[in-house]
């Protein structure tokens, strides 16, 4: 088994990469997570941030390192990734938008929240954030007992089943693709 570890820009993406849904989907690629890190904000994703947070993933025996992050208000993800890269030769994964964007591409899971089928045509591009665009529309659909707050929402998408591998199925989310395509190439290795 390959061992990766993952420096996050927030809480939301480290939940994720620790929950049980994702550690199986590592699993079938032959892959172990060792580690998940928190950095606690895009900025702390700087060159000059990164080493020890590479550092201590090595140290838990992390053979390769992803680091995960969103796009945001930079014009495009190849700013982003070079605003990041520090030639530690890790692996930048930035989702389009934000990560919530996975979410809306997850027609399995949100079909489940909303108890009907629900698909969102364009995911990565959403009339405003992705988060704030799920939240209007749950509300449409009178669904309620779902939190405003990001973290014990990704909580909840977790319980209902929320996984990376049904978001890279959506034709329209090339970033949660982009990203499965990046762990089945490190299984590889």
């Amino acid at each position: 088994m390959v061992k990766l570890g993952f420096i996050c820009e927030g809480e939301t993406e480290k939940t994720i990469v620790e929950s049980e849904k994702f550690k199986s989907l590592l699993s079938n690629l032959n892959l172990e997570l060792v580690g998940a890190i928190d950095a606690t904000g895009g900025g702390n994703q700087l060159p000059k941030n990164i080493l020890p947070f590479h550092n201590a993933l090595i140290g838990l025996n992390a053979e390769k390192i992803f680091i995960l992050t969103d796009r945001e208000k930079d014009p495009c993800i190849t700013e982003v990734k070079n605003r990041i890269e520090n030639n530690l030769g890790h692996q930048i994964i930035v989702s389009v938008e934000a990560i919530e964007s996975w979410y809306l591409a997850d027609d399995v899971t949100l079909s489940a929240i909303f108890r009907k089928n629900f698909h969102c045509d364009s995911p990565e591009s959403t009339p405003s954030k992705p988060f704030d665009y799920l939240r209007s529309e749950l509300n449409k659909s009178g669904i309620q007992g779902l939190s405003s707050s990001k973290i014990k929402f990704t909580k909840r998408m977790l319980q209902y089943g929320f996984d990376v591998a049904n978001a890279a199925v959506h034709p329209e989310c090339k970033s949660a693709k982009y990203f499965l395509n990046k762990l089945k190439e490190a299984s590889q290795q």
